[in-house]
């Protein structure tokens, strides 16, 4: 079999366009990483700000919470409230109107158990920005090994957050998964959640999430598909002394 005949210089031209190639692409991402960085410094934005409702909760503030899950066969609306001053911190109010049961408390606990307890991180290698309709939009996704188990779907979603280029302030961040995830047995094909924020005191805070799910569990009788939703209230923030 005849072998062609490779001109060195040829391979050598190949070999430095690979490397010029390889330090472009590692050339764009540090742009990338650079724009955001410049874009969140100029709005006085931190990414803990754009990802406040899967970080720990906050030691400055009080507040209260509503969720509400309008499921229509068993609808639910528990209200509850946070102070680092009280022990428990976070304590159940009412569970659908009525003084909660041993049950619904339990739910709560379990709620805070999961929840972050070191901060999470956002994989800096994947931030972008790009401005669209009166907004700067950053694009992140999170680092999977900081996520806490409350929101472990988030893992497999990409975020985006809004900041007012108007008002200078950070408005929403919505997240979307761009593949099939999990939250506890629940494979989840479609997700969509979107958090709200208002400023307070120098401060971003989460007012409301809202989450919708698409997805199926497996039972005995075999796999079972349904969607739920589930809004998150929080109001009454008061600095804590």
């Amino acid at each position: 079999m005849r072998h062609p005949i490779r001109n060195p210089k040829s391979k050598k031209r190949n070999y430095s366009f690979f490397f010029m190639s390889f330090f472009c692409l590692l050339g764009f991402g540090a742009t990338a990483q650079d724009s955001t960085s410049e874009i969140l410094s100029e709005y006085n934005i931190t990414l803990e700000d754009i990802t406040r409702n899967v970080q720990p909760t906050s030691k400055a503030y009080s507040f209260e919470l509503k969720c509400n899950t309008p499921d229509p066969q068993y609808p639910t609306v528990y209200e509850a409230n946070y102070n680092p001053n009280q022990k428990p911190a976070w304590q159940m109010t009412s569970w659908n109107g009525k003084k909660p049961e041993k049950y619904a408390t339990a739910i709560l606990k379990d709620v805070v158990k999961k929840s972050a307890k070191d901060p999470v991180k956002v994989n800096e290698s994947s931030l972008s920005v790009k401005s669209e309709g009166g907004y700067a939009i950053i694009s992140f996704r999170l680092d999977p090994n900081t996520v806490p188990k409350r929101y472990m779907y988030l893992k497999d979603c990409d975020g985006k957050a809004y900041i007012n280029t108007e008002s200078g302030r950070l408005e929403k961040t919505v997240w979307d998964n761009y593949k099939p995830t999990r939250n506890a047995i629940v494979k989840v094909n479609k997700l969509h959640e979107e958090v709200m924020f208002t400023y307070q005191d120098g401060d971003y805070l989460v007012i409301k999430e809202t989450q919708f799910m698409g997805g199926s569990v497996k039972t005995r009788v075999g796999e079972k598909s349904g969607e739920a939703n589930q809004i998150i209230s929080y109001s009454n923030y008061q600095k804590v002394p």
